[in-house]
């Protein structure tokens, strides 16, 4: 007769893991306005296998600063990646940022938290428009801006204070 025979295989799914280091969330703490600070993050690939990267974008004053992560993280590798928090005027601001692999690689993601601080050394108010010249030199204004008296080349009226780069350095 016919004597049947099976054989058992085993193994593991090669696959990209991705982690980041260090992990979890970082506060810049204070920084002042027109300064900058830099956090190096880490990216590691523990799996058996490269992966594609992809980044989420950071908004301002969160931006990316450099690193040596490229499109494609080989097996057993690591790259950086620098985010710079440069803020513009003084007032707290979150963001996340979260790098993606291939599909069924887990994304990892960071919280970053900064408040941005700077002196008010001047106030100019007429009306529903107000400017503020911070210690750095730096003007900044809100409100009204129905003709433009805002100095941003549009006529947007501004709820928060932004910074007017045409007036920096002037005096009153």
């Amino acid at each position: 007769g016919v004597t049947a025979r099976s054989a058992t295989y085993s193994g593991t799914a090669a696959a990209a893991v991705l982690s980041v280091s260090p992990a979890g969330a970082k506060n810049f703490g204070s920084v002042a306005v027109g300064a900058n600070s830099t956090h190096t993050l880490t990216i590691s690939n523990t799996g058996t296998v490269a992966t594609a990267l992809t980044f989420d974008s950071l908004s301002p004053p969160y931006s990316r600063n450099g690193g040596t992560c490229a499109a494609t993280l080989a097996a057993g590798n690591n790259c950086t990646y620098i985010v710079k928090f440069m803020p513009t005027i003084g007032e707290a601001s979150s963001a996340t940022w979260t790098v993606r692999g291939d599909t069924g690689v887990t994304a990892r993601s960071v919280a970053y938290s900064g408040t941005a601080t700077s002196t008010v050394v001047d106030l100019v108010a007429s009306g529903d428009t107000t400017f503020l010249k911070m210690a750095d030199g730096t003007w900044h204004a809100s409100g009204d801006n129905d003709w433009g008296q805002l100095g941003l080349g549009d006529n947007v009226r501004r709820m928060t204070y932004v910074r007017v780069p045409a007036l920096d350095g002037a005096s009153q």
